[in-house]
């Protein structure tokens, strides 16, 4: 399976009907736990055990249904979406192409654009990324600190 994102909502949603197929090894229309963190893997997602044991316990010992599969993967896309806009503003500020930005332009940025920080945010970020102040920040490993944990 390939997983393209530019691929239209009807073709992103046969592969995901291909795919859980392809997992429901027993035929039941349900992914067990097992079977659901090598269908979202499978599909060019990472996923934590933490993350699977919680999409797990949501569903109990009935299995993730197709349905719960459709939305679990519609989050998941709408999530990796948001953090590739971040990298891709980040770039439109990174000058140079040296995929670095200074503390100062970052901190602008997350204050002032979008879905702002506030600046007690910012600085909780930065140092628990512990990035110094009025240092340069490799933004991709900023966004990685930003992402919930995988």
């Amino acid at each position: 399976l390939k997983f393209g994102s530019d691929m239209s909502a009807q073709n992103r949603q046969a592969e995901y009907k291909e795919c859980f197929d392809l997992f429901d090894r027993d035929i039941d229309g349900k992914l067990t736990g097992p079977e659901l963190g090598m269908a979202i893997r499978s599909l060019g997602h990472t996923i934590t055990e933490q993350e699977l044991r919680q999409l797990d316990s949501e569903v109990g010992a009935e299995g993730t249904s197709w349905d719960r599969f459709l939305q679990v993967m519609g989050m998941r896309r709408k999530v990796a979406d948001n953090y590739d806009d971040l990298a891709a503003a980040f770039q439109i500020f990174d000058r140079e192409g040296s995929g670095a930005l200074s503390e100062g332009d970052l901190r602008h940025i997350l204050t002032t654009v979008g879905d702002r920080l506030s600046d007690q945010e910012f600085d909780e970020i930065m140092l628990g990324a512990g990035i110094p102040r009025g240092g340069s920040v490799q933004y991709q490993d900023f966004i990685k600190v930003m992402k919930p944990v995988e």
